[in-house]
Formats: C-alpha cells, structure tokens, sequence
C-alpha cells in the first residue's frame, strides 16, 4: 500500500540512476517534497521521457468524471486483468522516489508522575507514529505504474497512473499488508524495457529501513 510518498531529487542524481530525456516545455518537480493522490507526478515512460501524469488510473473508456479512485494496482492480476491488460503490455511507467510513508500503531509509556501510585507497572497508551520506508542505498528507487489516458466527460484528456503494490516482505509486514513495488535504477530500465512480472515481488528483507519522523 501507498497513499503517501515523498522526492526530494535533482536532475544529475536522477540520471544515475535511470538516464531519461524531458517532455518538451515541461519543467519536472523533483524536489517537491510530499507527494498525494490526485497530485500531478514526474513519470519516466517507456520510451525514456519524463512527463507529468496524475495519479490515480482511470481507464480511457470511463464516463465519469476524473477520480483518484485506483492509486495502486495490484501487481498479482495486472496482468490479465481487463482493466489492466493494455497498459500492462504497452503503457508502463516508472516514478522516482525517495521514500514513502507509513504509519503503525505502538505502545509508549506515559511519563512517570502519571504512573500509578498502587502499581510498579508504568502506565501506556498507543500512539500512531510516522516512518518514512527507503531502499538501502538508492535514493531515488522507482515505483513501477501503469498509466492510461482518459477523456473525461468535458473532453480533457488526463494521463492518469496508479503504482504496483504486492505483498510485503518480511520487514515490510509490520507497517501494512501491502507495500508499493520498490525498484533500483538498473530494475527499472528492466520494468520498462520488458515488462517482466517477475520484477513485481517484493524486495529482500535487508534491502528496506524505516526512519521514525
């Protein structure tokens, strides 16, 4: 899972790790800080250029207006999903990346003048505490996507993109259920190369840290 992501990048570090070229008259945001769905996104396409795309898929064949409704697409279906299929095969992304969020539950104990008088045991609460999730040693790591171009019932096109998740790995678990794919550079170039599946699983346990923010 997914909902929130930070990048905080430059151009030449970018290109480090995955050369790309620049949609004509755009100018990227990589160092925009925090990142939600329905913002407007940097995402490299398969033909290497970097263009603005919004995030949250909506296929080209809805009549509705815009929503952000598929932020992420599940990477086990895509695909041979209906929805998915096409874009799996010919409208692949990937997004740079710094880091994502997520938060978790945990106990901590209260102070001790709050501490009971008639009990040795120290008084807790649960508190939700905020960790930003990176990739040892790549900063930026990419999300894969798949984007779709969508007409919406006004007759403005909109490219939208949702990213892959799947399930979490052994370190990954204890922040959520799912977790965005994470790729390096050389990965990336793969995803958008090929399209190969078998880059959609989860990274090694040693390859994720957590930073409490």
């Amino acid at each position: 899972m997914c909902s929130v992501y930070y990048a905080n990048l430059t151009a030449e570090k970018l290109q480090r790790e995955l050369p790309f070229s620049v949609l004509e008259g755009y100018s990227p945001r990589l160092n925009r800080g925090i990142v939600r769905p329905t913002d407007w996104v940097d995402a490299i396409c398969m033909s290497g250029v970097l263009q603005p795309m919004r995030w949250g898929f909506s296929p080209s064949w809805s009549q509705e207006d815009w929503k952000a409704k598929l932020i992420n697409i599940r990477a086990e279906t895509a695909p041979e999903k209906p929805m998915f299929k096409a874009a799996f095969r010919g409208r692949r992304a990937v997004l740079p990346v710094s880091g994502y969020f997520e938060w978790v539950d945990e106990e901590v104990e209260l102070p001790s003048p709050q501490a009971s008088l008639f009990s040795d045991k120290p008084l807790t609460k649960i508190e939700q505490r905020k960790y930003a999730l990176v990739v040892r040693g790549h900063d930026p790591f990419f999300f894969p996507a798949l984007f779709e171009d969508y007409l919406d019932p006004n007759g403005s096109e909109i490219r939208t993109v949702g990213l892959m998740t799947c399930e979490p790995n052994g370190f990954t678990r204890k922040f959520h259920t799912r977790m965005p794919v994470v790729l390096t550079g050389k990965q990336a170039l793969e995803w958008l190369r090929s399209g190969t599946p078998d880059l959609l699983g989860p990274p090694p346990y040693a390859a994720m840290d957590a930073i409490k923010v």
